[in-house]
């Protein structure tokens, strides 16, 4: 699972592949057999578009917008490994309105065993038009542990960029439900936490400590080679510096996507 650097709050990548199927001739008697001994393989290449529709870019308890943007988002992968680019177009009247304020490119590498996935990424963030927001990135490590719909995970990312040892984990829970009727459920709660040197840089106060708890929903409507979906979520700052130090601590935003995923 692979989470791009500054995307929104709800820009969860939602990526479905359904493998082909043989049916058996209802006269041939060897029918049973050769399909028990077939081997559903899995795609070589996967690939992934989506354009998210948000109310307010927000990011670990932060705004980074007052109103509406459009995030545009591509990914391809293979044998466990992606490459993906993000980027974030203002459609507000706000500053940069009509114009990609941001642009993040990554590559993710996820392994999964029966009860273990571990994912890895190496991430770059970059911000035309903005002399004061040098480009940067992180390298991030994140451990999913699933229990039938549920899956427990932390997720540790260290700056490698412009802000050397920033570090930033996140503790949490997701969930997933398909329903019988086609639209599928995810939602997740999570808290997370910063170092000085990262509250420093996003927000003011140089101090470590429990940033920001999280709640988040959302639902899936696939179609033949496209899917819609509506997400939500919000979020409140904990540490009462942090609190002081934004204009908004408790956030709600929310949006609508619309992709395609799945093997070419």
């Amino acid at each position: 699972m692979v989470f791009p650097g500054r995307r929104s709050a709800w820009l969860v990548l939602f990526v479905a592949v359904v493998p082909a199927s043989a049916r058996a001739r209802a006269d041939d008697p060897f029918a049973d057999v050769a399909a028990a001994e077939t081997v559903e393989e899995e795609p070589l290449v996967t690939y992934a578009v989506e354009i998210d529709f948000v109310s307010r870019y927000a990011w670990r308890g932060l705004a980074w917008s007052e109103g509406a943007q459009m995030q545009p988002y591509a990914e391809v992968g293979a044998f466990g490994v992606s490459l993906w680019v993000w980027t974030n177009l203002v459609l507000q009247h706000e500053e940069f309105e009509g114009r990609f304020n941001e642009l993040d490119a990554g590559l993710g590498y996820v392994y999964a065993w029966d009860w273990l996935e571990v994912s890895a990424g190496l991430q770059v963030w970059s911000y035309p038009y903005q002399d004061d927001s040098p480009t940067t990135g992180q390298a991030d490590v994140a451990v999913y542990v699933p229990v039938g719909p549920l899956s427990f995970y932390t997720r540790q990312a260290v700056d490698i960029g412009s802000y050397v040892g920033a570090w930033w984990g996140e503790l949490g829970v997701e969930f997933g439900w398909e329903t019988d009727t086609g639209p599928e459920i995810d939602a997740a709660l999570l808290t997370g936490w910063g170092s000085d040197r990262f509250n420093e840089t996003y927000i003011g106060p140089s101090e470590t400590t429990w940033n920001v708890v999280e709640a988040k929903f959302g639902i899936t409507f696939p179609f033949d080679w496209v899917y819609v979906r509506a997400h939500a979520g919000c979020s409140y700052l904990l540490d009462a510096d942090l609190r002081a130090a934004v204009d908004d601590p408790f956030l709600v935003a929310g949006g609508i996507a619309l992709g395609s995923a799945g093997p070419p």
